[in-house]
């Protein structure tokens, strides 16, 4: 009897190719994400490749390649000890953080009149990016969004009953957040 072994596949670390050439690195700035590496790969000339912080050096070379894996973020920036005239940096990004979210207005737990016409407000913001829209929701039902700041929809005629409001912001590069429900009572 046979059996097949499927197994998940990972996402692999993306290698960036610097050229090392008479007097130049190119490009002289790259920028990668956290745990992909750069292969400087010499054309000419004997150079280095040195860390400006000491966190790597190729040795002096004039052909062949030299990698760096770079495990966490920052600006990195490198040169030739031979030819200190040349300068190039790496920056190396962590993975998108969804931005953050909360309601502001209405307040949870309050009771309003029916029918009730009023604003919903939320803050939102992201610290690797920008927010790109927030969108309002009336339990699983969407209200309607807004792309910028301040981020407030007015609701109008919303009928008696009890009603759970949260609002999902956007980033720009698409990752989402949900803020903590807001439960209101109309009566």
């Amino acid at each position: 009897m046979g059996f097949l072994l499927c197994l998940g596949s990972t996402a692999q670390a993306a290698v960036t190719n610097v050229t090392v050439e008479n007097f130049d690195f190119s490009p002289s700035s790259v920028s990668i994400n956290v745990n992909d590496s750069v292969k400087w790969n010499w054309v000419s000339g004997t150079h280095t490749t040195t860390s400006s912080s000491g966190l790597w050096d190729s040795g002096a070379r004039s052909s062949g390649s030299f990698t760096n894996k770079f495990t966490s973020t920052g600006n990195f920036p490198y040169f030739c000890s031979i030819h200190t005239i040349m300068t190039a940096s790496v920056t190396v990004t962590g993975p998108n953080q969804p931005p953050s979210v909360s309601i502001t207005n209405p307040p949870s737990g309050g009771t309003f009149s029916a029918p009730w016409t009023g604003v919903l407000q939320a803050t939102a913001s992201d610290t690797d990016g920008s927010v790109s829209k927030v969108e309002f929701f009336k339990d699983s039902t969407s209200l309607g969004s807004v792309t910028s700041m301040p981020y407030s929809l007015t609701v109008s005629n919303l009928a008696a009953g009890v009603y759970r409001f949260t609002a999902v912001a956007t980033d720009n590069l698409g990752a989402t957040n949900t803020s903590a429900g807001v439960n209101v009572r109309r009566w």
